[in-house]
């Protein structure tokens, strides 16, 4: 069953961090504000943040929360209580699998060649590892079974802050023999051999896919609720015009591949350079490479003002910010805790190792910040209506695939070439767009395909 996501427009991710800084009627507070002042319908948990040893609700099938453990009160159950007050959808989020239930099951951990283990991003063990559906459909049903008669309760927002990556776990190598014959390659055999790598990397797209499958599909039949994924990707990676930082990069198409999902949500940071054409170019691959289904933006425009890496803002830089991310689809907002009115105690670290960032000690920077995020999300609200539905349409395309070859050619990388030419066209006036296929029939539109582009299909 494909629910329809557009009563979903505009929302936001949402931390529940320690007691101290989510007091008694903190999440009334929160949901108030969010419904009255920053217009949005639905509010996303992200729980990867403060369980990595326990879960923030209570329950008897999973530890608590150190956080929270000698807590009487359940701050998810506060969220719904205030997302059904104030009509909003709340979308919970239930995947990251504590350390001692990892620990318990090294031989699933992320390896790396030389045996060291870590977790598989934020998701605990190896999609390979059989233990890992078996916990994220246990946990997720857990959840539904406690919360699931709340009316705000409208939708499952799936784990996926990570890419697939390559591990020399005990499943993955099994996996990989029984399908190939032989042992998996090292990373020295992969360095010399271009399309072992690729060979080895496709592999692991599988299996993440293959896992991630099977928990939206269990959650769909069993549920009829949306499936919103955040995040696809961190398409950051592509505004710094650089390299990648992690292989394999194709995340956004890797998830369109799932059914189930309803709705992809991506992650844009504003890119260091103050060009506008950065955001639009990325905003039109995004939706060029999600290849039909729903996309929306996760803007993530705080991080940089945060970290102090841009200048000092002005109303139109965020505006600018804000708009440009807006997608047929929606748009989002990573995270309300940076948008609320007040943050809690900014002295003191949310999380144990994440403090606030320093920008925000000073009371007259938080209020601007506040003042003109207001404004942004006026503009936003004001052109919800009028972006439903609306697809960019241009008679000129820039053939841009997710999976195009980003390594550096000729002493530059695609990237420079493809966003100089989008700009080039944009500052001329004339409408262009990314494309991640070639039209059938070369009539129907224009297309420029980049140098860096070694082969392509006979059509």
């Amino acid at each position: 069953m494909n629910l329809n996501f557009s009563m979903f427009n505009i929302g936001t991710l949402f931390l529940v961090r320690t007691p101290e800084v989510f007091p008694v009627g903190y999440a009334d507070k929160c949901f108030k504000d969010m419904k009255e002042n920053l217009h949005f319908d639905f509010v996303a948990l992200l729980e990867t943040w403060n369980c990595r040893d326990g879960v923030l609700w209570k329950t008897d099938k999973f530890p608590r929360s150190s956080y929270w453990i000698n807590e009487e009160r359940d701050p998810l159950e506060e969220c719904f209580v205030a997302a059904n007050k104030y009509d909003m959808a709340f979308l919970p989020e239930c995947g990251m699998m504590d350390v001692g239930y990892m620990k318990s099951h090294e031989d699933g951990m992320c390896t790396s060649y030389d045996g060291k283990k870590s977790a598989y991003g934020r998701i605990g063990l190896t999609p390979s590892c059989p233990y890992t559906l078996e916990y994220l459909i246990n946990k997720y049903d857990t959840l539904y079974q406690k919360f699931g008669h709340h009316k705000s309760f409208k939708g499952f927002c799936l784990p996926c802050e990570s890419s697939a990556f390559v591990t020399y776990d005990k499943y993955t190598l099994s996996a990989w023999k029984e399908k190939y014959g032989c042992e998996m390659p090292s990373p020295a055999q992969m360095d010399a051999d271009r399309s072992l790598e690729l060979k080895v990397v496709k592999f692991a797209e599988e299996k993440f896919l293959e896992m991630y499958r099977k928990l939206a599909k269990h959650l769909k039949e069993k549920y009829k609720l949306p499936l919103m994924q955040y995040p696809a990707n961190k398409l950051s990676y592509n505004s710094y015009f650089q390299p990648t930082m992690v292989l394999p990069n194709d995340n956004l198409t890797i998830m369109n591949k799932v059914d189930e999902l309803d709705l992809l949500n991506v992650q844009l940071h504003p890119p260091l350079h103050p060009n506008p054409y950065f955001f639009k170019m990325e905003t039109e691959f995004m939706l060029a490479n999600s290849i039909g289904k729903p996309c929306m933006a996760d803007t993530h425009f705080y991080h940089e003002y945060g970290a102090g890496r841009l200048p000092d803002t002005t109303p139109k830089r965020i505006i600018d910010s804000v708009l440009s991310t807006i997608t047929p689809n929606g748009i989002s907002f990573f995270c309300y805790g940076f948008m609320a009115e007040e943050l809690p105690l900014w002295k003191k670290e949310l999380n144990p190792g994440a403090p606030v960032y320093n920008v925000y000690q000073e009371p007259h920077t938080q209020a601007a910040r506040r003042e003109m995020a207001l404004k942004a999300m006026d503009y936003t609200h004001k052109l919800r209506h009028l972006m439903e539905n609306t697809h960019h349409y241009a008679d000129c395309a820039i053939y841009y695939p997710e999976s195009i070859d980003k390594l550096n050619v000729f002493a530059s990388y695609p990237l420079d070439h493809i966003f100089g030419i989008h700009e080039a066209l944009n500052a001329a006036a004339i409408p262009v767009k990314i494309t991640a296929s070639i039209p059938e029939n070369p009539t129907q539109q224009k297309v420029l395909i980049m140098s860096s582009v070694k082969a392509i299909s006979h059509e």
